[in-house]
């Protein structure tokens, strides 16, 4: 687990009298996170969202993974039913985990028809949107900019809630503006959606302009065919840098990090065990037909959809701590299909969990 970065926590809950997994009790549980052998803090996320199988997941803030060591305890109000986290213990990652936030500066619709809102409503979260329609003519394209930040900082991430409400053969992609080539880069995509989304995209040293601290993303239609009904709705946008510095025991707490991230806890008689042992690893392998929903892996399975119902889970890379459920598997192929996208597409080598197969 990353320190000081929102990300996400599984658990898992069983009937005490049968040992079978226990489903449908999302609106029971909650958790108390334990940071650096300190006191109980509940999650800010007060219940979580079920995976299946018995699986949940907590949405975990940037705030709540602010330390060396970070325990779960949940807990269900259910008679019957424990809950334990997926581990139940971590190290973080090392370092400070210390970041700035600059909201923007500024907003521009370069393309696109004026629906209501301007830059000032992408400060808050607050679901009051900068509503750019699609022109027939020109479609949409939005840029916004940080003027100026500290050029001694690092950018880190850049958080992004909204959603592009058109169609499946449409989308809106993410551009970050490269100061070192001077050129903008896709990373990431928004499909159609209906309903608001929290995307994160990762970002680089090549993202500032290192003599002002300047970052800027524009928000570019994916085809030269517009509908006039479609409607991107900006309503959050935050780039985050890291502050220089980092803890002297990277090493040390990496090593053990490497090794609690990989606990079994076992319950007697139960099939927790069972269940977190049999979890199944895989790589993402290199092919030029990888996309945010479809992709090549090294899973070992020549059964096609043998895996489908199931969870994928990123463990490293830039997706890491993303789940989506499994809607297709090639034996042949070993291409996995995921029910929506993430927010970007797999690297080589990234490494992922089959969680509830």
């Amino acid at each position: 687990m990353q320190k000081a970065v929102a990300q996400q926590w599984i658990v898992y809950a069983w009937e005490t009298a049968t040992n079978l997994a226990k489903t449908g009790d999302a609106a029971n549980i909650t958790a108390d996170l334990y940071l650096d052998g300190g006191g109980a803090n509940a999650v800010d996320d007060t219940n979580p969202a079920e995976l299946g199988g018995g699986f949940y997941v907590f949405d975990i803030t940037a705030v709540e993974s602010n330390g060396d060591s970070i325990v779960i305890v949940p807990a269900s109000s259910t008679g019957g039913v424990q809950v334990r986290g997926v581990p139940e213990a971590v190290w973080t990652t090392a370092g400070s985990g210390a970041t700035s936030h600059y909201s923007p500066d500024s907003g521009v619709r370069t393309f696109g028809d004026n629906d209501g809102g301007t830059d000032a409503d992408l400060i808050s979260h607050d679901e009051v949107y900068m509503d750019t329609g699609e022109n027939t003519t020109d479609g949409i394209s939005v840029l916004v900019s940080v003027n100026a930040s500290d050029i001694t900082e690092t950018p880190a991430l850049l958080r992004v809630t909204g959603y592009y409400n058109g169609s499946a053969a449409h989308n809106v992609a993410v551009q970050l503006y490269n100061y070192t080539l001077a050129i903008y880069e896709t990373i990431g995509t928004m499909l159609n959606r209906t309903s608001a989304f929290d995307y994160i995209f990762p970002m680089t040293s090549d993202n500032h302009d290192t003599g002002t601290g300047e970052m800027k993303v524009r928000f570019l239609h994916n085809t030269t065919t517009y509908s006039g009904g479609h409607v991107l709705r900006l309503d959050y946008i935050l780039f985050e840098k890291s502050i220089a510095g980092s803890s002297g025991m990277a090493s040390d707490i990496a090593a053990i990090k490497n090794q609690t991230d990989r606990l079994v806890f076992s319950v007697p008689g139960n099939e927790l065990n069972a269940r977190i042992g049999s979890l199944e690893t895989g790589l993402v392998v290199t092919d030029g037909s990888n996309t945010i929903i479809s992709f090549k892996t090294d899973l070992f399975s020549a059964t096609d959809n043998y895996c489908v119902g199931s969870f994928i889970k990123f463990t490293s890379g830039t997706l890491v701590n993303q789940t989506r459920k499994i809607s297709g598997y090639g034996g042949t192929s070993k291409f996995i299909q995921v029910s929506s996208g993430f927010t970007d597409i797999p690297s080589a080598a990234d490494e992922f969990l089959i969680i509830n197969q």
